[in-house]
């Protein structure tokens, strides 16, 4: 596993976590049984990606002046956040003295789409 230090944060990254075509598989599901969104900013105008925020009951994650209330797990959803964690290294936690609790998941998938007038 890689660790990408950049301000105020750190990336650990593993270029082996999920083999290609498992990546490919799970890609195809998710994009096929998430509840993808197409929002709006604050400002009214469209973000240019699809989202999906799933999490644990009681949770909730604002951006840009929004609040998300997250939708239930699916069994993909939980067995890849399971993954996470197993693989996500202590230091993860103690390095930015974060306490090592369950956290929610905001998903977002660009999708090149043509813009028409």
């Amino acid at each position: 596993m890689e660790t990408i230090s950049i301000p105020g944060a750190e990336i650990y990254y593993d270029r082996t976590f999920l083999p290609a075509d498992e990546a490919t598989k799970l890609f195809d599901v998710l994009q096929a049984k998430c509840a993808w969104e197409r929002r709006r900013t604050s400002f009214k105008s469209a973000v240019p990606r699809d989202e999906a925020y799933y999490g644990d009951p009681g949770t909730s994650y604002t951006y840009s002046r929004r609040e998300y209330r997250p939708l239930a797990w699916t069994p993909e959803l939980l067995v890849l956040k399971a993954r996470v964690e197993d693989a996500t290294p202590a230091a993860a936690y103690t390095n930015l003295r974060l306490p090592k609790l369950s956290y929610t998941l905001f998903c977002a998938i660009s999708i090149e789409t043509e813009m028409t007038a």
